[in-house]
C-alpha cells in the first residue's frame, strides 16, 4: 500500500514551478487588456484639431479654436479679385507633415465665381469689339487719272495712308477692290504691300484676309451685305460713281459715306436737285468730294483747311 501511494505521488508532481505559471497567466491577461483598449481607441472618432501655420520647422496644434493673430509685417504676393474680396492670402503649399482641413464648399464656389467674373472683365477690356467698316478702295483711298479703263495708273490720295491707319485703330476695316484685269489687280497689290507687311516694331496695318477683290459691282454689293458693316464708304470705279450701289445699300447699312466729284456734288444743291436724286438725300447718306472731309476723318482727328 505504501508503495502504491509513493508511485502516485511521483506521477502528480508538477513539471513547471508555480511562480512561472502565475507569471504566464498575468502576462496573458495584460496583453488581452491592452488589445481591448487599442480596439476601443480605433473605433471611437478622433477629436478635431485646429492647425496653425507656425514658423519654419515648428508646428503647433490646438484642441480648441486657434487664437486670432494679426499680422504686422507686409508680404508681397500675387492675388486675385476673389482673394482680396474674402481677405485671404494666396494658398501656400501644405506641409508634408500635417493635413490641413479643406475649405467649406460654399466658400470655394464663391471664390471660383468671383475669379470667373474677374477674368471676364479683363477679357472684355482687352478684346473690346470694334464696329465694322468697309471701304470701296477706288476713288476713296486710290485714284486713277487715266481715262482708259484698261490702263492702270493708280496712286494714293494725299494723306490717305495716315487716315487709313487711324481708321484701322477705331474700326474693323475691310477693303473692297473692283479690278478690271490682271494688270489692275497686280498694280493695286503692289501699292498695298507696305500696308500689309509687318515691321520690326509693329504688326501690319491691315491683315491680308481683309483685302477682298471682286470682278464687278454686283459682286461688291453681295460682299458688303455679307459682311454687314456699320459704315460703308463708296466711291464707285473708273466709269461709275457708285450711285446704284448707294441706292441698294441705304436700307441695309446704318451709315453710308458717298465720295463723288465736286461737279456731281453740286447737283445735290437745292437749286440743282433733280427729282430722281431726292431719295439719296437722307440722314444715313453722307455726301463728300474727299474722304478727308467726312465725319469719319474728323473722328480720327483729321480736319480740312477752309
Amino acid at each position: 500500500m505504501a508503495t502504491l501511494i509513493q508511485s502516485t505521488t511521483r506521477m502528480t508532481t508538477r513539471l513547471l514551478p508555480i511562480w512561472l505559471l502565475r507569471l504566464l497567466g498575468y502576462s496573458s491577461l495584460a496583453v488581452a487588456l491592452v488589445n481591448f483598449v487599442i480596439l476601443l481607441c480605433r473605433r471611437s472618432p478622433p477629436s478635431r484639431q485646429y492647425i496653425k501655420t507656425a514658423p519654419p520647422f515648428t508646428i503647433e496644434t490646438y484642441s480648441e479654436a486657434p487664437p486670432i493673430v494679426q499680422q504686422t509685417s507686409l508680404r508681397r504676393t500675387s492675388s486675385s479679385l476673389a482673394d482680396i474680396y474674402y481677405d485671404k492670402s494666396p494658398p501656400r503649399s501644405p506641409s508634408p507633415f500635417v493635413r490641413t482641413p479643406s475649405p467649406p464648399q460654399n466658400l470655394t464656389n464663391q471664390r471660383w465665381s468671383s475669379r470667373l467674373v474677374d477674368n471676364m472683365i479683363a477679357a472684355t477690356s482687352v478684346l473690346k469689339k470694334k464696329k465694322r467698316l468697309t471701304i470701296s478702295l477706288k476713288n476713296t483711298i486710290l485714284w486713277n487719272p487715266s481715262q482708259d479703263v484698261n490702263v492702270s495708273n493708280h496712286a494714293f490720295h494725299e494723306n490717305a495712308i495716315p487716315l487709313l491707319s487711324r481708321l484701322c485703330q477705331r474700326y474693323e476695316v475691310f477693303l473692297l477692290i473692283h479690278t478690271n484685269n490682271q494688270d489692275d489687280n497686280d498694280q493695286i497689290q503692289r501699292l498695298l504691300l507696305p500696308v500689309l507687311t509687318p515691321t520690326t516694331n509693329a504688326p501690319p496695318l491691315l491683315e491680308k484676309s481683309r483685302v477682298i477683290y471682286c470682278q464687278d459691282e454686283m459682286a461688291k454689293v453681295d460682299l458688303i451685305q455679307t459682311l454687314g458693316p456699320a459704315v460703308h464708304v463708296e466711291g464707285g470705279w473708273e466709269v461709275d460713281d457708285g450711285e446704284e450701289i448707294v441706292r441698294q445699300l441705304r436700307s441695309s447699312v446704318q451709315k453710308l459715306v458717298w465720295v463723288i466729284t465736286r461737279r456731281r456734288r453740286t447737283s445735290f444743291n437745292k437749286e440743282n436737285l433733280k427729282s430722281k436724286d431726292q431719295d439719296l438725300l437722307v440722314d444715313s447718306v453722307e455726301l463728300t468730294d474727299s474722304l478727308l472731309d467726312t465725319s469719319l476723318a474728323r473722328e480720327a482727328g483729321f480736319t480740312m483747311d477752309a
